[in-house]
């Protein structure tokens, strides 16, 4: 018998990982990140890289300022700034680091 969470979920999860996690592994596999004991560590010093290459490019006003171009702080550590924002630049290099490194 189903759950409604897993009617609800079924075949979204396996179309995800078919769609974005399989052909990142092949691409990681293609170029030799897929073996050995720092492989994690390599994925994710490409996904902080690209994250940061994609962020410092697009520059998204959420995270920048539009005058200037310089980061926002983050709202957790900016004490009373009016332009802080709840998602930073740095999250740009942190969120594919981790998952190139620790999902795939």
């Amino acid at each position: 018998m189903s759950t409604p969470l897993k009617q609800a979920t079924d075949g979204t999860l396996s179309r995800l990982d078919h769609a974005i996690l399989d052909p990142a592994e092949e691409f990681f596999d293609a170029i030799g990140m897929m073996q050995g004991e720092t492989a994690p560590l390599k994925r994710a010093a490409v996904g902080a890289a690209l994250g940061y290459a994609i962020a410092y490019t697009m520059k998204p006003g959420f995270a920048f300022d539009p005058v200037t171009g310089k980061p926002l702080p983050w709202k957790v550590t900016a004490k009373g700034d009016e332009a802080a924002t709840w998602f930073p630049a740095w999250a740009f290099s942190v969120l594919p680091a981790f998952v190139f490194g620790a999902m795939i």
